[in-house]
């Protein structure tokens, strides 16, 4: 994709924009300050194990030691009953924990299953042979559970999240062979860890790991039907021919494996892992779009403060969030959508049919960012405008190889079908312009980038 400024020799229209809003609007209204997360709230896509993990289970990866203390998610978000007490449970596996959501607990909602004492249980229903309490100097006993904790352990436990993280010991100090590289470690159990000696790491730093927990439950609960096993082509537990009747049916899987669906990116047919993947993969790159764009033009940019899902109307500082809707509130300088709109929308048009709305959506914090909004409702002019951005970042979109045959039809028509009746006024609040004027802006900024799109510029 060209530069900005490569499309207009000299100047480009749009860094003459951000100037002429530098010494005109911004001095008379002074655009809000938006304070930079240390994380985006939208979440992240790891494309190590093409695995999205956003909205608390993303804050508290983010603020409970990332990867070294956690891993990589290896799930989606799913209900699961808990082994501990029978309850069902909203679930997110990784390699070295499970996170389950609390919302019972609002201080806490996120709490990590007890895969230590699922495991030692299992391993060792006696107790672990060989066990020697740490008794160097400083260690600690714990009365709740009769265990000692000292040394590099102790010292671990102490930094890396305490009693919450870890829980209490459950064993002493014993040998064990690890079923990650066979080798044999100094180990001990925790209520939510197991903690391995590694003397030959000569960072300090690493002379204490975690075992990987979370990929051994999930393996052995989840995945005794791998990838190529005959009738369970993609190891998901659904069978690919549920009631064995030898046609495709409702209860089978709609969605196997195979390379098309399996990129994980605004699949054709409709198959991506889930919507969250969809949606934390496709506001990412939108978002990284807008930050390159800035960036060129020596431009600040600030991404969301926040990006929240809801399924029933919430209040916001713009006011009652409605169902059926996704919008941009300038107050605030977040992203609202109602999930299930995405979902009907992902299931009647086409995966990109959702993330097109979204698209729109950070059209208008791009004009948030602009200065474009400030005392302003939003009018079919910046409606356009913003139709006009979400087609410059599907123009990028398709460069960079995510397209599928029909996604930009997917897209359009979830603008059109959005589009107003013909005789809805122009500057009626929550006009957004007649479907044929949508698609065009849609268009323009598809086939211009987004300098084509200041020309509607309110």
């Amino acid at each position: 994709m060209m530069l900005l400024g490569e499309r207009h020799k000299g100047k480009s229209r749009w860094l003459s924009v951000l100037t002429l809003v530098a010494f005109s609007i911004f001095a008379l209204n002074p655009a809000p300050s938006y304070a930079q997360n240390k994380a985006y709230s939208f979440g992240h896509y790891f494309r190590e194990t093409n695995q999205a993990v956003g909205g608390g289970f993303w804050e508290y990866w983010v603020e409970r030691g990332q990867l070294a203390q956690q891993g990589y998610p290896i799930s989606q978000e799913f209900v699961e009953r808990s082994d501990t007490n029978g309850k069902d449970y909203l679930v997110q596996y990784f390699e070295r924990a499970v996170f389950e959501w609390h919302p019972e607990t609002p201080k806490t909602p996120v709490l990590l299953s007890l895969l230590g004492n699922f495991l030692y249980k299992q391993k060792y229903p006696n107790g672990a042979p060989g066990q020697k309490p740490n008794t160097t100097a400083g260690s600690v006993l714990f009365k709740e559970t009769g265990k000692r904790l000292g040394g590099k352990f102790l010292q671990y436990w102490n930094t890396h999240g305490g009693l919450p993280q870890q829980g209490f010991p459950i064993s002493d100090e014993f040998q064990e062979k690890s079923p990650t590289d066979g080798k044999t470690y100094t180990v001990q159990y925790f209520e939510r860890a197991v903690f391995e000696y590694h003397p030959e790491q000569k960072d300090p730093n690493y002379q204490v790991l975690l075992s990987l927990l979370g990929s051994f439950h999930y393996a052995a609960k989840y995945q005794s039907n791998l990838k190529g096993k005959p009738g369970d082509t993609d190891g998901d537990s659904v069978l690919d021919d549920a009631n064995g009747n030898g046609t495709s049916d409702v209860e089978d899987d709609q969605c196997p494996w195979s390379p098309e669906n399996f990129n994980k990116i605004f699949d054709a047919d409709g198959c991506p892992d889930t919507l969250q993947t969809l949606v934390i993969f496709a506001a990412e790159d939108i978002n990284s779009f807008w930050v390159d764009k800035f960036k060129q033009e020596n431009a600040e940019y600030a991404a969301p403060e926040q990006f929240i899902a809801y399924n029933e109307p919430i209040d916001t500082p713009c006011g009652p969030a409605l169902l059926n809707n996704a919008f941009y509130c300038s107050l605030d300088h977040s992203i609202y959508y109602h999930y299930d709109f995405l979902i009907d929308q992902l299931n009647s048009d086409g995966d990109f049919a959702p993330v097109t709305i979204l698209a729109h959506e950070w059209g208008h914090l791009v004009q948030g960012n602009l200065g474009f909004l400030q005392g302003q409702y939003l009018t079919i002019q910046t409606e356009l405008q913003a139709d006009c951005f979400a087609g410059a970042w599907a123009l990028h979109a398709g460069e960079m190889g995510y397209l599928e045959e029909g996604d930009l039809d997917e897209g359009a028509n979830s603008l059109f079908k959005a589009g107003d009746d013909i005789d809805f006024p122009w500057f009626k609040p929550g006009a957004h312009g007649q479907p044929e004027e949508r698609i065009d802006a849609f268009v323009m900024g598809l086939e211009n980038g987004p300098d084509a799109c200041l020309e509607f510029t309110p």
